[in-house]
């Protein structure tokens, strides 16, 4: 590090100012060439007061040329000087940097702050007022610069309020700068905010979902299992209608029987003892029959005749042939494969096919129509050979139709088997006024049921179908819709 600080002028050595500093000028030329050639070697070199002494304007010149020498060989320079022409110096290269030392212009004393970026003035008259000189010759001096006035101090004057301006708006930046920086932390935080926001909704909406979710899984769970209880209701419901309808028809088999046997008993009674009173009838039957003249037996027959007739219309099916010789119903144990029956509403015999122990129902051969019938409209086994008959009718409202049960069951036979069946049954059925039937097809290929569902697409009887309810059958069988004629 070397430093030209002060004045070392002599009388003595005749040596001046400006040669004082001249002498040390030399002295950093040759240690800067010195230390230009040494690898890695660095020079710091401080100037006081550089170009002092002399000529401004040569003073300048020797100066700036002497800061150019230095730095061409990587010395470090720290310069001060009141020199206009050095101060522009400073802003002639990247590689310098200019500053200025702060003065309050209300005190007329120096603050000791340092400005960088920026250009000093001169205060040679502030100060030499302050100082006591006399105030005509600080206005002399005034009125001497503004009419030869120096070039570079006009242009560091300008320089002084640019860099002012600048200095003013590098505030407003740095001011705009952390107020920025405030805005975007502000922002950062609501964006952060809000993106927690809208993870909360995200899983608040997803703990929804999946609540309705479960719920919606609870409620089909409950709905099956509804529709479960609601299916062993039906089957339940269908096996005792079956069973309540069995039980019906036997009582209205008894019914008939006993209303022929008393028809038969009063009527001997009313047209051969008008005035005997049997055993037989009650004994509040007994007195109104006592009380009653001879033309009112007529009216109680006439009655007993329209109960008869009434229940003849209500229970069609139930209604047994009087005019056969009835014998007592066959045991189940007695009906077998083979046997011959005589059943309710069909003229004729029919031939058993097998035997449903469990719902205690037998199947039976109608002519060339398979059907099922319970055991209660069993009237009679035909026993030995059964002398030939016609084809098995039912009789209905006085005309004899083929009697359709409410379904057939086509299972095992082929498709060729099948087709005259299934046709014959859907006329008979059409005959006996049946809305709807089943047609059992089972599931297996599918070959029957496609076959199934041809014909009653082409058959004029049938009006629509659709697969099976599951507790029908399901896939495995078809209802058809019949015409009503």
């Amino acid at each position: 590090m070397l430093a030209d600080i002060g004045d070392d002028q002599s009388i003595e050595e005749s040596l001046s100012t400006f040669s004082s500093h001249v002498s040390r000028m030399k002295t950093f030329q040759e240690v800067a060439d010195r230390l230009h050639s040494r690898q890695g070697a660095r020079l710091l070199v401080i100037l006081d007061e550089l170009g002092a002494g002399t000529d401004p304007a040569e003073g300048a010149a020797l100066g700036r040329a002497l800061l150019e020498y230095l730095i061409e060989r990587g010395a470090w320079v720290l310069v001060a000087t009141h020199l206009g022409e050095l101060k522009l110096f400073g802003y002639s290269r990247p590689e310098l940097k200019s500053g200025a030392m702060l003065f309050d212009h209300q005190t007329l004393s120096p603050t000791y702050q340092m400005r960088m970026d920026s250009v000093g003035e001169s205060h040679g008259l502030e100060i030499a007022e302050r100082l006591g000189i006399a105030e005509s010759i600080i206005k002399r001096a005034e009125e001497l610069l503004s009419t030869n006035p120096n070039q570079s101090v006009a242009l560091l004057h300008r320089l002084s309020e640019e860099e002012k301006k600048v200095q003013d708006i590098r505030l407003e930046l740095e001011s705009l700068k952390i107020e920025a920086e405030e805005k975007k932390e502000s922002l950062v935080r609501r964006l952060e905010q809000t993106a927690r926001e809208e993870k909360r909704i995200i899983e608040e909406a997803r703990r929804q979902a999946e609540q309705k979710i479960q719920s919606a899984r609870r409620r089909m769970a409950s709905i099956e299992e509804h529709i479960h209880k609601q299916e062993q209701k039906l089957r339940e419901g269908y096996d005792w209608r079956e069973k309540g309808l069995e039980q019906r028809e036997e009582q209205v088999t008894w019914m008939e029987r006993e209303l022929q046997r008393r028809l038969g008993i009063l009527a001997d009674l009313a047209r051969k003892f008008p005035n005997f009173t049997p055993d037989l009838l009650k004994p509040t039957e007994i007195e109104k029959l006592q009380r009653l003249a001879e033309p009112d037996w007529q009216k109680i027959l006439r009655k007993i005749n329209d109960e008869e007739q009434q229940i003849r219309d209500d229970f069609p099916r139930a209604r047994p042939r009087l005019e056969l010789a009835e014998e007592a119903r066959p045991a189940w144990q007695d009906i077998t494969s083979g046997s011959s029956l005589q059943i309710e509403g069909v003229e004729g015999t029919v031939s058993v096919l097998e035997k449903d122990e469990k719902r205690k129902r037998v199947a039976v051969l109608l002519g060339n129509l398979r059907m099922e019938i319970p055991y209660a409209r069993i009237l009679r086994k035909i026993s030995g050979k059964p002398a030939e008959t016609p084809a098995p009718r039912l009789q209905l409202g006085g005309v004899a139709r083929s009697d359709a049960g409410p379904e057939i069951n086509l299972i095992g036979m082929t498709l060729e088997e099948m087709e005259p069946v299934l046709v014959r049954y859907l006329d008979d059925a059409a005959l006996s006024g049946r809305p709807t039937v089943r047609i059992i097809h089972g599931h297996g290929t599918g070959t029957l049921r496609k076959g199934v569902q041809r014909i009653l697409r082409d058959h004029p009887q049938v009006t629509k179908f659709h697969e099976a309810e599951s507790f029908e059958g399901g896939a495995g069988a078809t209802i058809a819709l019949l015409r009503n004629n």
